[in-house]
């Protein structure tokens, strides 16, 4: 018979506090999610946004390539049609390819329906800014200047500027461009103080007080021609007597 081996009470104690081992904790980084792009807006700011968003991603090479073919939407994903998808250049093609189709939204930016003109105003020193990195102050503030004018949507607000700031900058023209729409909006928002008038053919109290004022009126009118009448008298009397004094009797 096997006799078990005995366990002292100091082993009992040293197996009781053994640490418990913990199990290893995983990290999931959610990644961004990359907003779609359909042409409809600026390439230039889309490919800004999307590079930020392969950064915090940490999308290098392929996985650029094979996300921003995800991204396209509508008339943009049609693009891809024309690219290889094994060339090794084939994220800075798409690119490119967007740059061709859609380029003129930023050639030819215009205020658009609901922009204000501080973001008008944004987007185009952003359009300038990556078109012409090294121009002169001079030629970039007379060309923000001629965009600016030929933008708005307002036909009126495209006269004003051409009218009455004609020598400033670009920031003081588009101050008082937004000083212009903010009395135009004002000028909308007030309502005309009009009161109608009703016209009467015969006007009630006129026709029940004639009857009343009438003797009255009848009695000034004789009372002035009285009066009228007693002035008259020494006048002509006056005159009589200087023509017996010119023409004395023989």
């Amino acid at each position: 018979m096997a006799v078990a081996p005995s366990v002292t009470s100091g082993e009992v104690k040293s197996r009781a506090v053994l640490p418990a081992v913990e199990a290893p904790v995983v990290v999931v980084k959610q990644m961004e999610q990359v907003k779609p792009y359909n042409g409809t807006s600026s390439h230039r700011a889309y490919r800004d946004y999307f590079e930020r968003v392969c950064k915090v991603n940490h999308w290098v090479s392929n996985a650029d390539k094979a996300h921003l073919s995800l991204a396209l939407e509508g008339p943009a994903v049609e693009l891809l049609k024309e690219i290889p998808e094994d060339q090794s250049d084939a994220y800075e093609q798409i690119w490119a390819a967007i740059g061709r189709r859609f380029g003129y939204l930023d050639d030819n930016r215009r205020q658009g329906d609901g922009k204000t003109l501080a973001v008008f105003e944004q987007a185009l020193r952003t359009i300038h800014r990556e078109a012409w990195p090294n121009a002169d102050p001079t030629s970039k503030d007379s060309a923000l200047k001629r965009r600016f004018i030929a933008g708005l949507q307002n036909l009126e607000m495209q006269q004003f500027p051409r009218l009455h700031a004609k020598g400033d900058d670009f920031a003081n023209m588009v101050a008082r461009a937004r000083q212009f729409q903010d009395a135009q909006d004002l000028a909308k928002t007030k309502k005309p103080n009009v009161r109608l008038a009703e016209t009467y053919d015969n006007p009630p109290e006129m026709s029940t007080n004639n009857t009343a004022v009438q003797p009255i009126l009848d009695g000034l009118q004789k009372l002035l021609e009285t009066v009228l009448e007693k002035q008259s008298r020494p006048n002509s009397e006056s005159k009589s007597e200087n023509q017996n004094r010119r023409n004395p009797s023989p």
